[in-house]
């Protein structure tokens, strides 16, 4: 008897939240169409914030390769031209790489970077960092193509 008083209890509990839900069923619905809109528009606001990101990132970009170029000009530009400041400042380079090697060569210490340093010095493995010779002789071989064509 007090299986079925319980399942009686429970039918019309289940039938009382049914009927409340069909009453207020428009109620429900409106709510959950001003809920979903107001997603889609901060979906919407998302998404332009991330295309205007995008295109100033793009727009920046744009910028520092022009710079590039520009810089790579003018230093094309400078080596056609034999600019005393430019060899003047190799040749402080030069000697700032040569005290280098010499303190490395000094430098007796068990730094796994000083060891890789020192092994890319001694040409057993690639060089960690470009050093003014290289940049240089990129520089000139970007500029020999140019003084081919005129």
């Amino acid at each position: 008897m007090f299986k079925q008083i319980v399942t009686l209890f429970r039918g019309a509990v289940h039938d009382e939240a049914e009927a409340f839900t069909d009453r207020n069923a428009l109620k429900i619905l409106n709510q959950q169409i001003r809920d979903g809109a107001l997603v889609v528009e901060r979906a919407r606001n998302a998404l332009a914030l991330a295309m205007a990101q995008g295109k100033k990132e793009a727009e920046q970009l744009e910028r520092l390769r022009k710079r590039i170029g520009e810089m790579e000009a003018g230093a094309v530009t400078a080596l056609e031209t034999g600019k005393a400041e430019l060899a003047r400042l190799r040749d402080r380079q030069h000697r700032i790489d040569l005290t280098d090697r010499a303190m490395e060569e000094i430098d007796v210490s068990g730094d796994p970077c000083v060891i890789a340093e020192k092994l890319a010095a001694a040409g057993c493995t690639p060089q960690r960092r470009a050093s003014a010779d290289d940049v240089l002789e990129r520089l000139k071989a970007k500029a020999e193509p140019k003084a081919g064509k005129a």
